[in-house]
């Protein structure tokens, strides 16, 4: 799993978190999948604090990495009952904004 490997908390209250380095292909059953974290922590006016190790701004690169995700995404069309297991370390996840009421029932394992 990706870990943090440093936080520093900001005296205007905001905080800075280190990842890597860290290599975000992997093989999954035979093919190559790619896992990161980086748009994840990229949204609006914070985009400037996603940075490269060295502190140049990684606007461009989330840029395509979101380009990435959506030429790849597969909406699911889902039906009452529905349920989905994901494997974190083979597909990336998220959801598109639903209608109420969303109810998220929640099982983790390892």
């Amino acid at each position: 799993m990706l870990a943090c490997n440093n936080v520093k908390f900001n005296s205007d209250g905001t905080a800075c978190f280190t990842f890597g380095p860290m290599n975000p292909i992997r093989e999954f059953n035979g093919k190559r999948v790619m896992f990161n974290r980086v748009v994840g922590y990229e949204t609006g006016e914070r985009d400037a604090f996603v940075t490269f190790g060295d502190g140049s701004p990684a606007s461009n690169a989330t840029e395509t990495i979101k380009k990435i995700y959506e030429e790849n995404c597969v909406d699911i069309n889902w039906q009452k009952g529905d349920i989905l297991l994901v494997d974190n370390l083979a597909v990336q996840h998220a959801r598109r904004p639903g209608k109420p009421p969303r109810i998220v029932l929640v099982s983790l394992s390892n």
